[in-house]
């Protein structure tokens, strides 16, 4: 149980991270750029910034006045430089190894199934948004 709450706790602080800067505030009740603004080195920053792309839009992370478009420009450079897509990828093999985790006879039919619907339906909210920007 320690592992699958490791592995399902990082599954979906990493989709957090990517609604927090890709999702819609009148479903997440996050602002778009509050993570950006801080300068919050999440899985998309710290991926982004070892692509070739980060140097265009480092100096707009972490500055309290940033602007939509300059959050727009981040959000952009985020998806092109694969940053978006990888960090889902990352969401979703944490959780596959959480659901691996309940594959034992030790662990209740109901309680997998319970446990494996919360962390699916957590991880599917951003995996089901990959497309959107």
């Amino acid at each position: 149980m320690a592992s699958f709450g490791r592995f399902a706790g990082i599954a979906y602080q990493i989709a957090d991270d990517v609604l927090g800067v890709f999702g819609e505030q009148s479903q997440t009740g996050k602002s778009r750029w509050g993570d950006l603004r801080e300068g919050k080195r999440t899985i998309l920053l710290s991926y982004a910034a070892t692509q070739p792309q980060w140097d265009s839009v480092a100096g707009l992370i972490g500055t309290p006045q940033m602007t939509a478009s300059e959050a727009e420009k981040i959000r952009a450079m985020l998806i092109a430089c694969g940053a978006k897509d990888y960090a889902i990828a990352s969401a979703v093999q944490h959780a596959e190894k959480a659901l691996g985790c309940l594959a034992i006879d030790e662990i209740p039919d109901r309680l997998r199934e319970r446990l494996g619907s919360l962390l699916m339906a957590s991880v599917n909210r951003v995996h089901l948004s990959a497309t959107a920007v």
